[in-house]
Parts: structure tokens; sequence; C-alpha cells
């Protein structure tokens, strides 16, 4: 009786491969969706500052008139609750001109983010600025 020594891989061998590759391409999947959210989010925050500082210096350069910030039906706040939701759509903010410092806080929604409660996360952002 003669032995045939067989080379290649059998089928087996393919398909188990297969399985490691696919699981392996299902985690970079799953960690380039999670880093898009996080870049989402981080787009959402920097634009929530930007928006908030440029508020800021508005008030500072007005001193005078700041409290008129504070009126969420002058002009000045309107157009910049506009811009700010432009910026960060689901974003919503609270001037307490009350007391000194003066306080702003701006709060948003996240959806689908990987830390999610009941679908959603609240972020929010506050500063405090004395004129």
């Amino acid at each position: 009786m003669t032995t045939v020594k067989k080379n290649g891989f059998t089928l087996i061998e393919v398909l188990v491969a297969l399985v490691v590759l696919s699981i392996g391409i299902l985690g970079m999947l799953g960690m380039q969706a999670y880093s898009l959210q996080s870049n989402l989010s981080a787009e959402h925050r920097t634009q929530a500052s930007i928006i908030t500082m440029d508020l800021v210096e508005r008030m500072r350069s007005d001193a005078a008139n700041a409290a008129d910030f504070c009126d969420t039906t002058h002009a000045n706040y309107v157009q910049w609750l506009g811009t700010l939701r432009g910026g960060v759509p689901t974003a919503n903010a609270v001037l307490d001109c009350t007391v000194n410092p003066m306080t702003i806080t701006v709060t948003w929604t996240e959806s689908d983010s990987a830390t999610q409660v009941n679908g959603t996360l609240q972020n929010s952002l506050a500063m405090s600025i004395e004129l």
C-alpha cells in the first residue's frame, strides 16, 4: 500500500478561515460606526462652544446692554439662538443674567449614541462670564 501525501486546504479549513475573517471585518465595521458617531458628537460640542463664545464676546463688547441678550424676544438673542441651532440642531439655551457672573447653559440631545439611555444622550455646555 502506497501512501499519497495530499497538499492544499480542505473545504472545512477554508470555511473556518472565512468565519474568522468575517468576524474580524464585522468588528472593524462596528468600530468605524462608533467612530463616526463620536465625531458627530465632538462636532456638536465644538459648534456649541464656538457659538457660545461668540455670544460671550458680543456681551463683553456691549457690556452696558448685555442684559438685552437675556431677553428671549430681543433680536440679538433670537439671532444667536438661530445660529446655535444651525450648528447644533437639537440645541436649547438658558441664559441666567440675574447673578454675577452670568451663566450660559447650552443643552442638546444626541441620538444613536453608544452610551445612550432610552435612545438619547443629553449633552450640556455651561459657561460663566463676568462683565
